[in-house]
């Protein structure tokens, strides 16, 4: 066997495992171990997809203003006060002192505006539902499954294809994974701009997104190469098992 095909057939798959490994390691551990924040649409859509609960005001002290924990420990804390009895005997005073005094509204400072309220209350969640926010926008159903096995395809398949193990199942996965982020975030900006017009920005994540599909898919068709588990798995694991049987001549 030559060099070249040497190469190809254990160097270029190793290469090609420790790049995806080091590129999807990290971006599926963020996705499932770290918190984004979401406000607005998207914060009021997680909710509807029963991601994070509603938040939703308890009678007991919340609508006052008061705290959960001091209105549970003093339930008589945001209740109405209990009407005054009047005795009739007692003289009566002024209607003038009656009038109780309120401090006019603060006018606003100058070139301030009163901002609208927005869709949905600022809440954090899992970084991965990011992905849920981008599959709901384009009309997928299951929306939080396919953002969870995303998530766990990157993190899971980087560090089997460390080891080498399942090689050729876990390249598939990351492969198809890759073709799903291409089509949600750039298949409609390629074709708008033909690519030699896209941002900077955009070019980089549509770069991206195309060599490690290459890649991925390409370890899909070799296999895992030298230095791999699966390659001691399909030689019998070194016993003697995958040594070639002697030629008839």
């Amino acid at each position: 066997m030559s060099l070249s095909q040497s190469a190809a057939l254990n160097v270029v798959p190793l290469l090609a495992r420790l790049v995806l490994a080091a590129v999807f390691i990290p971006a599926g551990y963020n996705k499932l171990m770290k918190e984004a924040e979401f406000s607005g649409e998207e914060a009021k859509r997680l909710r509807e997809l029963s991601v994070i609960a509603s938040s939703s005001n308890s009678l007991t002290g919340s609508q006052s203003g008061i705290p959960p924990a001091v209105a549970l420990a003093n339930p008589l804390v945001g209740q109405a006060a209990p009407p005054k009895v009047v005795d009739p005997a007692a003289p009566s005073k002024p209607t003038t002192d009656e009038t109780p005094v309120t401090n006019p509204p603060a006018k606003p400072s100058d070139g301030a505006t009163t901002a609208p309220p927005v869709a949905g209350e600022p809440v954090k969640a899992r970084a991965l539902h990011r992905v849920t926010i981008m599959v709901d926008k384009a009309g997928w159903p299951y929306q939080t499954w396919l953002a969870w096995l995303a998530a766990v395809t990157e993190f899971v398949g980087g560090i089997c294809l460390v080891l080498g193990l399942f090689t050729r199942m876990w390249g598939l996965g990351l492969a198809v994974t890759m073709g799903v982020a291409f089509y949600l975030t750039s298949y409609d900006q390629v074709l708008s701009t033909m690519v030699i017009g896209m941002p900077v920005d955009g070019f980089t994540r549509y770069s991206s997104q195309v060599a490690l599909f290459a890649l991925a898919f390409g370890l899909f068709l070799t296999g895992a190469g030298s230095g791999s588990i699966d390659r001691r798995l399909s030689s019998g694991g070194g016993s003697g098992g995958g040594k070639k049987p002697a030629s008839d001549g």
